[in-house]
């Protein structure tokens, strides 16, 4: 199984591939620089994961999706975001993105977790392939169900019913169809969206956590400040010092 890696920057790329042996975990990883090479190899070769950075020169990590999938060819993807790129993430999610990760604070183990997840989904796809009309069908009322939860995540009153009655499915089959198609259920995913965006507001503005709390749709800041915690394992204080310890890494290395 092949996983490619796409960003502009070489200390990001490198930073990926150095992290983990992915030997181990049955993986053959390549990284490029560029839109225009990763097509050029993907031409070539069958991708299983793509991760891409968003901002690129010339052609960016959303256009970069737009035409693997023109070219039908629908790898599990996951972003490379940095600050205040949250609507861009959002945008790759909807272009069927599975996952983030937040180029600032990543560490061995996000990453890891990221790609083992996709992984795991594509090995589950491959699973129920033989229903495959079905699925089609599945897929587009999925997609339409990740577009609903990215543009209401502020939403107080965002819940699976909600959902499940925005894509015209019983609660009950669109929570199992969820889980099945994400590979979590959806608490888990709102949550863990919800959080992500937390961590990019925090660390990209100086607004205060019972603002950002409403803002990812929780009126009560410290049932919030507590499921950050438990989401991530650390407090968002922690998250602003290492994302300064990272941003010193970087410089130095520069």
């Amino acid at each position: 199984m092949w996983m490619l890696i796409v960003d502009d920057e070489a200390f990001a790329r490198e930073a990926v591939i150095e992290s983990v042996d992915w030997g181990q975990y049955g993986l053959e990883v390549k990284g490029v620089s560029s839109a225009a090479e990763a097509l050029a190899f993907m031409c070539v070769q069958k991708v299983d994961i793509l991760m891409t950075d968003i901002k690129m020169p010339q052609k960016d990590g959303l256009e970069l999706i737009e035409e693997v999938h023109g070219k039908g060819l629908w790898p599990g993807i996951i972003v490379l975001s940095s600050f205040n790129e949250f609507d861009l993430v959002r945008n790759a999610m909807r272009l069927g993105a599975e996952d983030y990760l937040f180029k600032p604070s990543m560490m061995p183990r996000d990453i890891l977790d990221a790609v083992l997840k996709v992984k795991d989904r594509r090995s589950r796809k491959h699973e129920y392939a033989s229903g495959r009309g079905v699925q089609e069908v599945q897929k587009r009322e999925m997609q339409k169900a990740v577009e609903y939860i990215g543009e209401h995540l502020g939403d107080k009153d965002l819940s699976l019913s909600v959902v499940s009655d925005h894509v015209g499915m019983s609660r009950n089959y669109f929570s199992k169809i969820f889980k099945e198609s994400m590979g979590e259920n959806f608490v888990n995913y709102v949550t863990r969206l919800r959080m992500e965006y937390a961590r990019e507001l925090y660390l990209g503005s100086d607004r205060k956590i019972y603002e950002i709390a409403e803002m990812v749709g929780y009126a009560d800041w410290h049932y919030f400040y507590n499921l950050y915690r438990k989401t991530f394992g650390h407090s968002l204080s922690y998250e602003k010092r290492m994302s300064g310890e990272q941003k010193e890494k970087t410089k130095k290395i520069r």
